[in-house]
């Protein structure tokens, strides 16, 4: 794993020479695609694990919430990985993790990497290894480059009667990952309780889309200036399993509210055994 010290043109070339052999490995183990080695599927623990490694000198902050109906304790959702914990770092990674009671796995990872002044890194040298780190994009529009995998790794081109175009193009990945920064704790526990019936990660499901859940997407976000457009400022890659986000959302919100359920069950029970007033 790369360390801060290594600096950001640095991870560029990283990618750049690693991608082709972590690719043939991830074809060959049927592995979902990665960044930095994090992928959906991988368990909650194993993702610290791997953050740690790639700077164990950096700051990991926690997104958390409260779910009475499956945790007495407050449930980490997300960690947030930056080098200083500051919103001016270069760098920042998001990983979002599902909610009990399924298994806690990794639904999305996102990265961002900021280019300062001087050290912009031309967009021909991004785009050629996302190419060799997540092969040839099905779309790449204005800068924004979209992938679409099977449940196996697979890179796909086209599925009977979906647009896959269409689908990588509506999935939701987080943006401004540096005012994250300053929103996530730093392991406090959250006072925030969730509500029964509110619906979980992820937190937009693009209606008529349903055929779009069974796949895998990659993105990379370019960002450059009006005057320079051949450099860039700034890129965003997210990892997206969205089906796994909405299945194992569902599933917590199946218990949320089979548990408001049941003390409404109770309430009226109680109810029923109070003696009628004298009148």
């Amino acid at each position: 794993m790369r360390s801060r010290s290594c600096g950001i043109c640095c991870a560029v070339i990283l990618l750049t020479a690693s991608a082709v052999a972590q690719s043939e490995r991830a074809k060959a183990t049927g592995e979902l695609p990665d960044i930095l080695g994090i992928r959906p599927g991988m368990p909650i623990g194993e993702a610290f694990q791997v953050l740690k490694a790639h700077d164990p000198k950096g700051s990991i902050k926690y997104g958390q919430k409260r779910i009475d109906a499956v945790s007495t304790k407050p449930i980490t959702h997300a960690l947030l990985y930056s080098p200083t914990a500051s919103t001016e770092d270069p760098e920042a990674i998001l990983v979002d993790i599902t909610f009990p009671p399924s298994q806690q796995l990794v639904w999305r990872v996102t990265r961002t990497l900021q280019f300062s002044t001087g050290r912009e890194v031309p967009v021909a040298t991004l785009v050629t290894a996302l190419r060799q780190k997540y092969g040839q994009e099905i779309a790449n529009k204005s800068q924004s480059l979209y992938w679409v995998f099977d449940g196996r790794g697979r890179q796909l081109t086209r599925s009977s009667g979906i647009d896959l175009v269409d689908c990588a193009q509506y999935v939701e990945i987080p943006t401004g990952l540096m005012s994250y920064i300053s929103a996530f704790s730093g392991g406090a526990p959250s006072s925030q309780n969730i509500p029964a019936g509110v619906a979980l990660n992820p937190t937009t499901v693009v209606a008529n889309r349903d055929n779009c859940h069974q796949f895998v997407y990659a993105a990379a976000y370019i960002s450059s200036s009006v005057a320079r457009p051949d450099v860039a400022t700034a890129i965003t890659v997210a990892i997206t399993d969205i089906g796994a986000g909405i299945r194992a959302g569902q599933a917590t919100q199946a218990a949320m509210n089979n548990a408001a359920a049941a003390q409404r069950q109770q309430e009226i029970k109680k109810s029923q055994q109070q003696a009628a007033p004298t009148f």
